[in-house]
């Protein structure tokens, strides 16, 4: 604290210690009154636009339906407003009581130290007056040091008989009161100094409650504004962007409020929850949103929430510039002078896969075509974050408006390497259904054969998958679809699946689970969170390498009568009306070529692929028990 006071000077009976009644209680408690008007005039245009809202009610034209919306909408808004208000006015009121007492407090205990004081001066000149300066030698004024008296004044010399200094009996006894009162002061002045600093405490204690009271004010809330673990996170100037775009009603205000100002929006953005961003996004005109893909591809193109085609949009402008950092990265790397080990350099396998992977996805999508063929496809996801190959979802179909919805994840040894193989895969699946889309899900690092018996990748995927198909389907409910949404896991694709249903309820209609690597066996079927006759498992006689996956991960096998799964034919059928459908061979869910997708989980033509599209449609399937019911090719009812 900073004073000419000697109280609290350097050395002083409070030195060091702050003011804890600093501030005027008075202005606050002003403050805090002014706000309970503002919290009633906002009070009052809430209970306006209610009565308001009922007369829309009574007409129910499109205009004024849409009218009647807002008025909702500004009604809940008005009313946290209000809210607020009334938050600041309790905070700041319960803050200027609490000051003004410490203030009164300290005022007191100001008063007593400086008594104190006071009196130790005093016992200090009643001192200096009967020893004198011959005695006292070189002792000079200090408020915490009490000179002694000097022994000879206390035992006079026998050979003179008198007492030194010209001090009697008298004297010394005057002087020892004097030091006695001057003790006794000191004892105070440590009290007050004791209660001082309590005092000190009360107002760090008021100024944290004051603090969280503005922290934990409805607007924050209502706003998502989040915390970061200390008191007052929320009222960091950070915030004012995400306060600003609640403020706004909808798409078109937002975008009224930022006019040129891309990069506030894309900022304002970044902190709100998928459904914030979700709303919003939806209500933007297309130029705006184009103008902040233009602007900042990399954050649209990343952001949950943003429609799959404006992401597409984005990641499809990113491609040439990463693949010519790519490019120029693994130049670098392989001018570079020095040894290799025996094996080849790590960081060159990573660099030449890193650049064959973005070669491939600048040939594929990075004209913007691939959005208009038959299927169009459509890169929603594009994450270049770790080194080597980028992981990537892509949609064949459009994912925005598709009343059918899967996710198809790939196992072991995946990545955008083979996206063309399993582009085909998700076609076959989807067929030629112009409602439906199937994700190919390869937004993972997929583990290799030595990998495979633990479960890391899958638990690092399944937080990944868990949060694509949450911010999918709250961005596909600003349209006013509702999906039914399906998950297909192939081989480790399918420990994975298990673990990002198990997260949480994801509203997921049926899983399909194919030479499935086995499920952890911490999970029942009831831990998925879909209705236990929509999971649907299956893995051909010839799969040894799912069951081989199962053993050495410890893992359960899902097409276990104890586990519970319905379990539906890939051995090959006939049906009832004499079509034939071909066994699976072996483990692989695609091929390198369409020819070589023969006999595969994913195969045209396969009893497999046949069964998938019933379940992903709610439709019956074959029986995959090992019986003479699955050899006629009957359908489970």
């Amino acid at each position: 604290m900073e004073t000419g006071d000697e109280l609290f000077a350097a050395g002083g009976p409070l030195g060091g210690l702050d003011d804890p009644g600093r501030g005027d209680f008075a202005e606050i408690l002003r403050s805090g009154q002014g706000f309970a008007l503002q919290a009633q005039t906002y009070r009052a245009m809430a209970e306006n636009i209610s009565g308001a809202g009922a007369l829309f009610d009574a007409n129910v034209s499109q205009a004024t339906a849409a009218l009647t919306g807002t008025a909702s909408l500004l009604q809940e808004r008005l009313g946290t407003a209000a809210a607020t208000f009334d938050g600041y006015r309790a905070t700041f009121i319960a803050y200027a009581v609490s000051v003004e007492a410490i203030a009164s407090e300290c005022s007191r205990l100001r008063a007593r130290a400086t008594a104190e004081l006071a009196d130790i001066r005093s016992h200090a000149r009643a001192i200096d007056r009967v020893l004198g300066s011959e005695a006292l030698g070189d002792w000079t004024f200090r408020w915490d040091v009490i000179p002694d008296t000097p022994a000879a004044a206390v035992s006079p010399s026998s050979s003179s008989g008198t007492p030194p200094f010209g001090i009697d009996a008298a004297d010394v006894a005057t002087v020892e009161r004097a030091q006695a009162a001057w003790r006794e002061c000191l004892n105070q002045l440590a009290t007050v100094r004791q209660l001082w600093q309590a005092q000190v405490d009360a107002r760090a204690r008021a100024d944290e409650a004051a603090v969280r009271g503005l922290d934990d004010l409805p607007v924050f809330d209502a706003a998502g504004v989040p915390r970061t673990g200390h008191v007052g996170s929320r009222l960091d100037a950070d915030t004012s962007d995400l306060l600003r775009a609640w403020a706004t009603l909808d798409g078109a205000a937002f975008e009224s409020a930022y006019g040129t100002d891309a990069d506030g929006a894309l900022a304002a953005l970044g902190t709100m929850p998928v459904a914030q961003v979700a709303g919003i996004w939806a209500g933007l005109s297309p130029a705006f949103r184009k103008r902040l893909a233009d602007r900042n591809p990399e954050r649209v193109g990343t952001m949950p929430g943003v429609s799959p085609l404006d992401r597409d949009y984005a990641n499809v402008q990113r491609l040439q510039g990463l693949h010519d950092a790519a490019a120029s990265h693994y130049r670098e790397l392989a001018g570079r002078d020095g040894p290799r080990s025996y094996d080849g350099d790590p960081g060159m396998a990573d660099a030449a896969a890193r650049l064959s992977a973005f070669g491939l996805l600048l040939k594929r999508y990075g004209t913007g075509s691939a959005r208009h063929d038959n299927p169009p496809e459509y890169l929603v996801t594009l994450d270049d974050a770790m080194p080597g190959r980028p992981r990537v979802a892509v949609s064949i179909g459009d994912l925005s408006s598709a009343t059918n919805v899967s996710y198809l994840v790939p196992g072991m040894n995946s990545s955008v390497a083979e996206l063309p193989d399993y582009a085909r895969a998700a076609a076959r699946i989807r067929s030629k259904d112009e409602d439906s889309a199937v994700v190919l899900w390869l937004n993972y690092d997929s583990p290799g054969p030595a990998e495979v018996p633990r479960d890391d990748r899958a638990r690092e995927g399944a937080s990944r998958l868990a949060a694509d198909i949450a911010a999918t389907s709250i961005v596909t409910s600003t349209t006013g679809v509702s999906p039914r949404t399906s998950v297909i896991g192939h081989s480790y694709g399918s420990t994975l699946v298990a673990l990002a249903l198990a997260t949480r309820p994801l509203a997921v209609d049926s899983v399909v689970l194919v030479g499935s690597a086995g499920i952890p066996d911490h999970l029942a079927l009831s831990d998925l969170n879909v209705p236990a006759e929509q999971v649907f498992v299956s893995q051909a006689q010839t799969d040894v390498l799912a069951r081989f996956g199962q053993k050495v991960g410890g893992r359960v096998d899902p097409e276990s009568e104890a586990w519970g799964a319905r379990v539906f034919g890939v051995d090959g059928a006939t049906l009832t009306d004499g079509t034939r459908l071909e066994p699976v061979v072996g483990h692989n869910a695609v091929g390198g070529s369409e020819t070589d997708d023969r006999r595969k989980y994913f195969g045209a033509d396969t009893e497999s692929l046949h069964n998938i599209r019933r379940i992903l449609r709610g439709e019956n399937v074959t029986d995959g028990r090992r019986t003479d019911l699955h050899v006629h090719g009957e359908y489970l009812r």
